[in-house]
């Protein structure tokens, strides 16, 4: 990281908590495709 924190803090916290968001959301997306994956697996 080339980059200082103490010229951007703001930008810097915006992109981890964007980088945090988008991890989130891709954990949820695994876990409805498993819940899915189960789902069909009990079915047939």
């Amino acid at each position: 990281m080339s980059l200082s924190p103490k010229k951007c803090p703001r930008r810097v916290k915006n992109d981890f908590l964007g980088l945090k968001d988008s991890f989130s959301t891709v954990k949820s997306d695994f876990l409805g495709l498993e819940r899915d994956f189960q789902g069909r697996e009990t079915i047939s």
